[in-house]
């Protein structure tokens, strides 16, 4: 983490982890930076499982448009992290909150993502069950990323 400088908290989930906006110390750019806690992930059997689960599926997926991107994956003495793109417009749960009702073109832009992501994760053999408003997300350009690979997996 001594390569970040944290800005703030943009996020919480189930795993008693946080979500950070993080800033790179030597390019300065931006990323979020999802933190949990070592201790929370061994306190009930199947977390670890759950948690490496996911960094295996988010690593086979780092390569599409419309997929979050891992960047990189480490630990401290008490924390695991995991890197990955900073989407400025958050979720799309939240435009739709906003919006309350998208336009015939920004619906078929949007289903039109998250199909093309959907297939490419499929196509990964990978089992994507999570999906939900809450897990999509809009990075700055407009574009989705499906994110929350923790409930997804890998099919041999």
């Amino acid at each position: 983490m001594s390569n970040f400088d944290k800005i703030k908290v943009i996020g919480k989930g189930g795993f008693a982890e946080k979500v950070y906006l993080a800033r790179k110390k030597d390019t300065g750019s931006l990323y979020a930076i999802k933190t949990m806690s070592k201790k929370f992930i061994m306190e009930e059997q199947g977390r670890y499982e759950q948690v490496f689960g996911e960094l295996k599926v988010m690593k086979r997926l780092s390569n599409h448009p419309f997929v979050i991107k891992l960047l990189a994956a480490f630990h401290s003495e008490d924390y695991l992290h995991f890197v990955v793109d900073f989407c400025s417009g958050g979720e799309l749960f939240y435009l739709l909150q906003n919006k309350r009702l998208f336009t015939e073109a920004e619906a078929k832009f949007y289903f039109s993502e998250i199909l093309l992501g959907l297939e490419y994760i499929h196509n990964q053999n990978v089992l994507y069950r999570d999906l939900k408003p809450e897990n999509i997300f809009i990075d700055i350009d407009g574009h989705i990323k499906l994110a929350d690979f923790g409930l997804s997996k890998v099919q041999k």
